[in-house]
């Protein structure tokens, strides 16, 4: 899996070095902090990837960082419902089944988003990750002025939830800004749509800066491996660092 986040950044342009958690789990906050954009990625990594890492990711945030969190079933069960969850991803979560593993084909970027207005509908390659039995994406209900980035394709979505296209990613700009999806990074976007070239697309997200080119397109296994870049461009008048982190087999 970590060839889809480095293959992005490098098609991005994006210099970078990776740190492996399964390898080091022990990422020190300050260490986090030298860093201005963190990318987190958890595959298909279960239960509860982030917990050991809230209270850092919290100071991080704190201290005004760009979090980009990415993965499916990294809410399941009570892992969607710690205060860092609602208070920072942004995200209302009851802990019920209501919400959790609802199967997606494709998600389709919200009008008006700061960050994917324009997009338009993006098929996910859910052979990636084992195929549609083994696809654990999840629909959110942003809160606290975050905004829905991307809604599903609503073939999963339960009665007690409503009808139709659900929330499955979100932005949140403030003192700190956070782009989370509830689907996997490496899911987006098939071969036949451009698959790469989509998800090069996102790696200026947590900056809520312009994307490179936007395009409009029509057995559980669980990992933890981290990113590090940086990146100086006439978008970007300064070197950006980015830290990009995916959750243990």
């Amino acid at each position: 899996m970590n060839a889809f986040y480095t293959s992005a950044l490098t098609t991005a342009g994006v210099s970078f070095d990776l740190w492996d958690l399964n390898a080091n789990p022990n990422l020190p906050v300050k260490y986090m902090e030298a860093f201005k954009n963190i990318f987190w990625f958890t595959g298909t990594s279960f239960p509860a990837p982030i917990q050991p890492y809230e209270g850092s990711l919290t100071t991080y945030l704190n201290n005004g960082g760009h979090l980009f969190m990415s993965g499916q079933d990294l809410l399941d069960q009570a892992a969607g419902t710690t205060p860092f969850v609602h208070n920072y991803l942004h995200v209302t979560w009851d802990g019920s089944e209501n919400q959790n593993d609802r199967l997606s084909n494709s998600v389709t970027s919200v009008a008006g988003n700061p960050v994917t207005n324009g997009i338009g509908t993006v098929p996910l390659d859910l052979a990636v990750l084992g195929g549609p039995g083994l696809a654990f994406m999840d629909q959110i209900t942003p809160n606290g002025g975050a905004l829905a980035a991307f809604m599903d394709d609503g073939s999963s979505t339960k009665p007690a939830v409503g009808t139709g296209p659900q929330p499955d990613a979100l932005t949140f700009s403030g003192t700190y800004k956070v782009v989370f999806l509830a689907f996997a990074f490496e899911e987006y976007g098939t071969a036949a749509s451009g698959g790469p070239a989509h998800r090069a697309d996102l790696v200026p997200w947590p900056d809520f800066r312009p994307r490179l080119q936007p395009r409009l397109r029509s057995t559980v296994t669980k990992s933890r491996r981290a990113s590090l870049s940086s990146r100086t461009t006439s978008w970007w008048p300064r070197a950006w660092r980015r830290l990009s982190i995916t959750s243990p087999t």
